[in-house]
């Protein structure tokens, strides 16, 4: 049986990062080392989340699993073949397709909001599926709340000194001259690329259809629920509706999305887990 690692290409000099080949893309994935024979744990995070916000996280999960972090195609570190990538929900749930289908092995698999979406996009036509499956703050419809449009962006500390230009790029074509020119003075040729890829995302995004109607989800394993209870984007109503979707055994609740990522809820997902223990 061939690991994981067989099919991904290691980027020189970093031990534990690699690189999934996929056609217009190659997606980032980071190899978290658990104890020996650990089972495997596929994680697909939140839209353009950074890996050092799941870092306490990831940590308490090594502690009895080895965990590959997989990097849908809208996130910083993804390396793009082409200028203008799909970067559609249903582009990253055939990334994430092709991944696991690879995933020679059994696997548990959790999701992330958006990263939740791109799993239920993709169940059917997984040939390999995961021995339980986890769906923290799942997201049906993504809404952009009030003060986004205002200063989006805003808790990203490179953008906060041009959160207003980046409103105007979002309401003014990008290739008026005067628009570039004030853009090109505030921002490096990176800052303006990142730009391009969080506008065209959120387009998609907004625009991406319910996952529970275009999807035939219904996992045979355990299924956990986790919601958030206060937050603008993730909706308690949403992790009911994927819960009765598709027929979860297990689920509880955090305060806001900030707390999912702590270590503590990482520990409440221990149990869980270990009631679908396997040799990796």
């Amino acid at each position: 049986m061939h690991k994981p690692e067989s099919f991904l290409q290691a980027l020189q000099g970093k031990s534990n990062v690699y690189y999934f080949a996929n056609g217009e893309v190659n997606n980032r994935v980071v190899s978290f080392p658990g104890p020996a024979g650990a089972p495997l744990l596929v994680f697909v995070a939140n839209w353009r989340a950074k890996l050092k916000h799941w870092k306490s996280f990831i940590k308490v999960l090594q502690q009895k699993h080895r965990v590959l972090y997989f990097e849908t195609r809208e996130k910083e570190a993804t390396q793009y073949r082409t200028e203008a990538p799909d970067l559609s929900v249903t582009a990253m749930a055939e990334d994430l397709t092709r991944f696991l289908n690879l995933v020679e092995r059994p696997y548990h698999l959790l999701g992330v909001s958006v990263g939740t979406s791109v799993i239920l996009r993709s169940w059917a036509k997984l040939t390999n599926k995961p021995e339980s499956l986890i769906l923290l703050c799942p997201v049906l419809k993504v809404k952009m709340p009030a003060y986004f449009r205002v200063f989006p962006f805003i808790d990203i500390k490179t953008f906060t000194r041009y959160a207003p230009l980046l409103y105007r790029l979002l309401c003014v074509s990008p290739r008026l001259k005067s628009v570039q020119k004030t853009l090109r003075r505030a921002m490096t040729e990176k800052d303006f690329t990142e730009i391009a890829v969080m506008k065209a995302s959120v387009q998609q995004l907004l625009t991406m259809p319910d996952p529970l109607a275009c999807s035939n989800c219904r996992p045979t394993g355990r299924t956990l629920i986790v919601r958030s209870l206060q937050d603008p984007l993730h909706s308690a109503a949403d992790a009911d509706r994927v819960m009765q979707g598709i027929g979860a055994t297990d689920a509880f609740s955090c305060p806001d999305f900030r707390s999912v990522h702590a270590a503590e809820t990482a520990e409440r997902l221990l149990p869980f887990l270990r009631r679908e223990s396997f040799v990796g």
